[in-house]
């Protein structure tokens, strides 16, 4: 009896999907593009996560997540 083969694709290391649906495209997007930029941009440093949230109707997460690039990392 022989050992049975190993297949190398089956346990990869990222185990996603190449290509996937990022920003306005996934399909549970709360933040368009502009609205990443305008969070991020310096001139509303003086902006808080909780003024952003209310303003854009989004959870305080989300914003948080999008200035700190954990989300939205390929918006540049």
């Amino acid at each position: 009896m022989s050992k049975p083969k190993k297949n190398p694709g089956r346990f990869s290391r990222t185990r996603q999907p190449k290509s996937r649906a990022r920003g306005e495209r996934h399909g549970g997007h709360k933040l368009v593009t502009y609205e990443v930029r305008a969070i991020r941009d310096d001139r509303y440093a003086d902006w808080t996560c909780v003024e952003w949230a209310a303003e854009l109707g989004v959870s305080v997460a989300a914003v948080s997540q999008a200035r700190r690039r954990i989300t939205w990392r390929h918006v540049r």
